[in-house]
Protein backbone atom coordinates (compact mmCIF):
# COMPACT_ATOMS: atom_id res chain seq x y z
CA UNK A 1 0.00 0.00 0.00
CA UNK A 2 1.58 3.02 -1.22
CA UNK A 3 1.21 6.05 1.48
CA UNK A 4 1.26 9.30 1.05
CA UNK A 5 3.63 11.74 3.20
CA UNK A 6 0.68 13.39 4.83
CA UNK A 7 -0.58 9.92 5.90
CA UNK A 8 2.31 8.88 7.08
CA UNK A 9 2.87 11.62 9.18
CA UNK A 10 -0.94 11.22 10.64
CA UNK A 11 -0.48 7.51 10.91
CA UNK A 12 2.07 8.24 13.33
CA UNK A 13 -0.28 10.42 15.37
CA UNK A 14 -2.89 7.81 15.44
CA UNK A 15 -0.62 4.96 16.55
CA UNK A 16 -0.07 6.36 20.16
CA UNK A 17 -4.14 5.61 19.68
CA UNK A 18 -3.29 2.00 19.69
CA UNK A 19 -2.60 1.69 23.68
CA UNK A 20 -5.52 -0.16 25.26
CA UNK A 21 -5.92 3.34 27.38
CA UNK A 22 -6.13 5.89 24.89
CA UNK A 23 -7.80 3.54 22.61
CA UNK A 24 -11.06 3.37 25.19
CA UNK A 25 -11.21 6.97 25.02
CA UNK A 26 -11.03 7.38 21.46
CA UNK A 27 -13.70 4.95 20.93
CA UNK A 28 -16.11 6.59 22.85
CA UNK A 29 -15.43 10.12 21.35
CA UNK A 30 -15.40 9.06 17.90
CA UNK A 31 -19.04 6.85 18.26
CA UNK A 32 -21.84 8.42 16.29
CA UNK A 33 -19.68 11.59 15.02
CA UNK A 34 -19.52 12.05 11.07
CA UNK A 35 -16.50 10.98 9.30
CA UNK A 36 -15.95 14.46 8.83
CA UNK A 37 -15.89 15.54 12.29
CA UNK A 38 -11.92 16.29 13.43
CA UNK A 39 -11.40 13.48 16.15
CA UNK A 40 -12.65 10.80 13.46
CA UNK A 41 -9.64 11.50 12.05
CA UNK A 42 -7.28 10.25 15.23
CA UNK A 43 -8.88 6.49 14.81
CA UNK A 44 -5.81 4.34 13.87
CA UNK A 45 -6.46 2.78 10.72
CA UNK A 46 -7.40 -0.82 10.67
CA UNK A 47 -4.50 -1.52 8.82
CA UNK A 48 -2.33 -0.16 11.57
CA UNK A 49 -3.43 -3.43 14.06
CA UNK A 50 -1.34 -6.63 13.99
CA UNK A 51 -3.51 -9.53 12.56
CA UNK A 52 -5.31 -10.44 14.85
CA UNK A 53 -6.37 -7.81 17.18
CA UNK A 54 -9.07 -9.30 19.15
CA UNK A 55 -11.84 -6.89 20.64
CA UNK A 56 -15.29 -7.54 22.08
CA UNK A 57 -17.56 -4.80 21.88
CA UNK A 58 -21.30 -4.20 22.52
CA UNK A 59 -23.02 -1.84 20.04
CA UNK A 60 -26.55 -0.80 20.08
CA UNK A 61 -27.19 -3.96 22.18
CA UNK A 62 -25.49 -6.54 19.97
CA UNK A 63 -22.44 -8.18 21.33
CA UNK A 64 -19.54 -8.49 18.28
CA UNK A 65 -16.68 -10.44 18.64
CA UNK A 66 -14.06 -8.39 16.31
CA UNK A 67 -11.22 -8.65 14.89
CA UNK A 68 -10.16 -4.50 14.29
CA UNK A 69 -7.53 -5.21 11.98
CA UNK A 70 -9.78 -5.82 9.24
CA UNK A 71 -11.72 -3.21 7.79
CA UNK A 72 -15.67 -4.00 8.94
CA UNK A 73 -14.78 -4.89 12.18
CA UNK A 74 -13.13 -1.51 12.42
CA UNK A 75 -16.11 0.30 11.15
CA UNK A 76 -18.44 -1.55 13.64
CA UNK A 77 -15.90 -1.61 16.56
CA UNK A 78 -15.17 2.85 16.11
CA UNK A 79 -18.84 3.46 15.07
CA UNK A 80 -18.48 6.52 13.02
CA UNK A 81 -22.10 7.75 11.41
CA UNK A 82 -22.68 6.82 8.14
CA UNK A 83 -25.57 8.66 6.85
CA UNK A 84 -26.53 5.93 3.91
CA UNK A 85 -26.98 3.26 6.85
CA UNK A 86 -28.93 5.12 8.72
CA UNK A 87 -31.22 5.46 6.28
CA UNK A 88 -31.10 1.79 5.39
CA UNK A 89 -32.43 1.24 8.76
CA UNK A 90 -34.95 3.79 8.45
CA UNK A 91 -36.22 1.83 5.99
CA UNK A 92 -36.82 -1.39 8.76
CA UNK A 93 -39.82 -1.65 10.85
CA UNK A 94 -41.17 -3.80 13.29
CA UNK A 95 -42.77 -7.18 12.02
CA UNK A 96 -41.24 -6.73 8.99
CA UNK A 97 -39.58 -9.48 6.52
CA UNK A 98 -36.32 -8.67 4.75
CA UNK A 99 -33.50 -10.12 3.21
CA UNK A 100 -30.48 -9.30 3.35
CA UNK A 101 -28.18 -10.05 0.62
CA UNK A 102 -24.57 -10.34 1.33
CA UNK A 103 -24.64 -10.83 4.98
CA UNK A 104 -20.67 -10.31 5.28
CA UNK A 105 -19.68 -10.35 8.88
CA UNK A 106 -22.98 -9.40 10.52
CA UNK A 107 -23.27 -5.98 11.22
CA UNK A 108 -26.41 -5.46 9.34
CA UNK A 109 -28.52 -8.49 9.53
CA UNK A 110 -28.06 -8.40 13.93
CA UNK A 111 -28.88 -4.53 13.58
CA UNK A 112 -32.48 -5.51 11.14
CA UNK A 113 -32.85 -8.18 13.31
CA UNK A 114 -33.61 -5.82 16.48
CA UNK A 115 -35.23 -3.46 14.14
CA UNK A 116 -38.18 -6.17 12.95
CA UNK A 117 -38.23 -7.47 16.53
CA UNK A 118 -39.57 -11.40 17.44
CA UNK A 119 -42.52 -10.39 15.15
CA UNK A 120 -40.12 -10.07 12.04
CA UNK A 121 -38.33 -12.27 10.05
CA UNK A 122 -34.70 -11.68 8.04
CA UNK A 123 -33.21 -13.93 5.60
CA UNK A 124 -29.77 -13.57 5.26
CA UNK A 125 -27.12 -14.87 2.29
CA UNK A 126 -23.29 -15.13 2.57
CA UNK A 127 -21.78 -17.53 0.22
CA UNK A 128 -17.96 -17.08 1.90
CA UNK A 129 -17.86 -19.48 4.19
CA UNK A 130 -15.79 -17.55 6.77
CA UNK A 131 -17.85 -14.75 6.63
CA UNK A 132 -20.97 -17.34 7.12
CA UNK A 133 -19.52 -18.34 10.08
CA UNK A 134 -18.40 -15.34 11.94
CA UNK A 135 -22.44 -14.20 10.97
CA UNK A 136 -23.98 -16.96 11.98
CA UNK A 137 -21.93 -17.11 14.89
CA UNK A 138 -22.99 -13.30 16.11
CA UNK A 139 -26.60 -14.29 15.11
CA UNK A 140 -26.28 -17.09 17.62
CA UNK A 141 -24.47 -15.35 20.25
CA UNK A 142 -27.37 -12.72 20.33
CA UNK A 143 -30.12 -14.99 20.54
CA UNK A 144 -31.70 -13.74 17.20
CA UNK A 145 -34.25 -16.53 16.52
CA UNK A 146 -35.71 -14.11 13.54
CA UNK A 147 -32.72 -14.36 11.72
CA UNK A 148 -32.18 -17.29 9.34
CA UNK A 149 -28.72 -17.60 7.13
CA UNK A 150 -28.39 -19.03 3.91
CA UNK A 151 -24.75 -20.12 3.06
CA UNK A 152 -25.39 -19.14 -0.47
CA UNK A 153 -25.44 -16.81 -3.36
CA UNK A 154 -28.21 -15.14 -4.97
CA UNK A 155 -28.07 -15.04 -9.06
CA UNK A 156 -30.12 -15.78 -11.88
CA UNK A 157 -29.37 -18.85 -12.34
CA UNK A 158 -28.56 -21.89 -9.78
CA UNK A 159 -25.07 -23.19 -10.19
CA UNK A 160 -21.56 -23.11 -8.40
CA UNK A 161 -19.68 -19.51 -9.42
CA UNK A 162 -16.07 -18.44 -7.93
CA UNK A 163 -15.24 -16.43 -5.13
CA UNK A 164 -12.41 -14.46 -4.71
CA UNK A 165 -11.07 -12.96 -1.20
CA UNK A 166 -9.37 -9.84 -2.66
CA UNK A 167 -7.94 -7.66 0.57
CA UNK A 168 -7.06 -9.57 3.85
CA UNK A 169 -8.01 -6.94 5.62
CA UNK A 170 -11.27 -6.57 4.11
CA UNK A 171 -13.71 -9.07 3.86
CA UNK A 172 -16.56 -6.88 2.30
CA UNK A 173 -14.52 -6.92 -0.58
CA UNK A 174 -14.92 -10.86 -1.06
CA UNK A 175 -16.44 -10.82 -4.93
CA UNK A 176 -17.63 -13.01 -7.45
CA UNK A 177 -15.53 -12.13 -10.53
CA UNK A 178 -15.69 -13.78 -14.24
CA UNK A 179 -12.23 -15.07 -13.89
CA UNK A 180 -11.81 -18.70 -14.81
CA UNK A 181 -11.06 -21.14 -12.70
CA UNK A 182 -8.11 -19.32 -10.39
CA UNK A 183 -5.89 -21.06 -8.19
CA UNK A 184 -7.29 -18.62 -5.04
CA UNK A 185 -11.13 -19.21 -6.22
CA UNK A 186 -13.61 -20.05 -3.49
CA UNK A 187 -16.51 -22.23 -4.97
CA UNK A 188 -19.68 -20.71 -3.94
CA UNK A 189 -22.91 -22.19 -4.67
CA UNK A 190 -25.80 -19.87 -5.86
CA UNK A 191 -29.81 -19.85 -6.26
CA UNK A 192 -32.34 -17.46 -7.08
CA UNK A 193 -34.30 -15.45 -4.64
CA UNK A 194 -37.61 -16.17 -6.46
CA UNK A 195 -36.94 -20.05 -6.46
CA UNK A 196 -35.93 -19.60 -2.51
CA UNK A 197 -39.07 -17.54 -1.82
CA UNK A 198 -41.42 -20.53 -3.06
CA UNK A 199 -39.17 -23.07 -1.76
CA UNK A 200 -40.01 -21.45 1.69
CA UNK A 201 -43.42 -21.00 1.09
CA UNK A 202 -42.83 -17.10 1.92
CA UNK A 203 -45.59 -14.42 1.86
CA UNK A 204 -44.23 -11.45 2.09
CA UNK A 205 -41.02 -8.91 1.54
CA UNK A 206 -41.00 -5.82 2.75
CA UNK A 207 -37.45 -5.21 1.87
CA UNK A 208 -34.42 -6.50 -0.12
CA UNK A 209 -30.68 -4.91 0.74
CA UNK A 210 -28.14 -5.81 -1.58
CA UNK A 211 -24.59 -5.53 -1.41
CA UNK A 212 -22.58 -8.07 -3.63
CA UNK A 213 -19.41 -5.60 -5.42
CA UNK A 214 -21.26 -5.53 -8.79
CA UNK A 215 -23.02 -8.66 -8.43
CA UNK A 216 -26.88 -6.19 -8.15
CA UNK A 217 -27.92 -7.28 -11.56
CA UNK A 218 -27.72 -10.82 -11.47
CA UNK A 219 -29.50 -11.17 -8.23
CA UNK A 220 -32.01 -8.69 -9.47
CA UNK A 221 -32.91 -11.13 -12.31
CA UNK A 222 -33.43 -14.05 -10.06
CA UNK A 223 -35.92 -11.75 -7.93
CA UNK A 224 -38.16 -10.52 -10.67
CA UNK A 225 -41.27 -12.79 -9.49
CA UNK A 226 -40.61 -11.91 -5.62
CA UNK A 227 -40.42 -8.03 -7.01
CA UNK A 228 -43.20 -8.08 -8.59
CA UNK A 229 -45.16 -9.94 -6.47
CA UNK A 230 -44.64 -7.77 -3.33
CA UNK A 231 -42.97 -4.76 -4.39
CA UNK A 232 -40.56 -4.42 -1.88
CA UNK A 233 -38.38 -1.47 -0.91
CA UNK A 234 -34.94 -1.90 -1.93
CA UNK A 235 -31.56 -0.53 -1.01
CA UNK A 236 -28.30 -1.69 -3.54
CA UNK A 237 -24.85 -0.05 -4.06
CA UNK A 238 -24.67 1.04 -7.29
CA UNK A 239 -20.92 0.53 -7.90
CA UNK A 240 -20.49 1.29 -12.03
CA UNK A 241 -16.91 -0.08 -12.04
CA UNK A 242 -17.88 -3.12 -10.44
CA UNK A 243 -20.56 -3.86 -12.11
CA UNK A 244 -18.81 -3.56 -15.36
CA UNK A 245 -16.42 -6.20 -14.57
CA UNK A 246 -19.60 -8.29 -15.06
CA UNK A 247 -20.81 -6.40 -18.27
CA UNK A 248 -23.23 -4.39 -16.86
CA UNK A 249 -23.40 -0.80 -15.57
CA UNK A 250 -25.21 1.54 -13.06
CA UNK A 251 -27.66 2.72 -15.71
CA UNK A 252 -28.42 -0.39 -16.69
CA UNK A 253 -29.72 -1.20 -13.41
CA UNK A 254 -31.11 2.32 -13.12
CA UNK A 255 -33.20 1.48 -16.41
CA UNK A 256 -33.97 -1.76 -14.67
CA UNK A 257 -35.63 -0.51 -11.79
CA UNK A 258 -36.98 2.22 -13.71
CA UNK A 259 -39.00 -0.01 -16.01
CA UNK A 260 -40.46 -1.79 -12.84
CA UNK A 261 -41.91 1.68 -11.73
CA UNK A 262 -39.69 2.22 -8.98
CA UNK A 263 -38.39 6.03 -8.13
CA UNK A 264 -34.90 6.11 -7.07
CA UNK A 265 -32.64 8.04 -4.24
CA UNK A 266 -28.89 8.42 -3.19
CA UNK A 267 -29.31 6.92 0.35
CA UNK A 268 -26.29 9.51 1.12
CA UNK A 269 -27.49 12.93 -0.20
CA UNK A 270 -31.39 12.51 -1.08
CA UNK A 271 -30.83 13.12 -4.86
CA UNK A 272 -32.84 11.63 -7.17
CA UNK A 273 -31.63 9.09 -9.88
CA UNK A 274 -32.65 8.41 -13.25
CA UNK A 275 -31.34 6.74 -16.42
CA UNK A 276 -30.10 10.54 -17.10
CA UNK A 277 -27.63 10.40 -14.16
CA UNK A 278 -23.78 10.72 -14.80
CA UNK A 279 -22.93 7.31 -13.67
CA UNK A 280 -19.15 8.16 -14.78
CA UNK A 281 -17.19 5.89 -11.61
CA UNK A 282 -20.38 6.04 -9.49
CA UNK A 283 -20.25 4.17 -6.06
CA UNK A 284 -22.96 5.36 -3.39
CA UNK A 285 -26.37 3.15 -2.19
CA UNK A 286 -28.96 3.94 -4.06
CA UNK A 287 -32.89 3.69 -2.63
CA UNK A 288 -35.49 2.47 -4.72
CA UNK A 289 -39.01 2.64 -3.59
Amino acid sequence: MELTAKTRLLNSVRSIFCYPMLENYLVRQVQGRESSHWITKLAPNHYQYAKPAARIALRNGILFDLDISNLLDWCVYFGIKEPARDKLYGLVGPGDCVVDVGVNIGETVTYMAQLVGNSGKIYGFEPDPVNFKIAADAVQRNKMNQVHLEELALSDDEGCYNLYRIDSRNPGANRILPEGNRADAVPVKSILLDLFVKQRQINRIDLIKIDVEGFEYHVLQGARETIARFRPKIFMELNNDMLGKHGHSAQKVVKLMSGWSYQMTRADTGEPVDASYNFAGCHFDLVCI
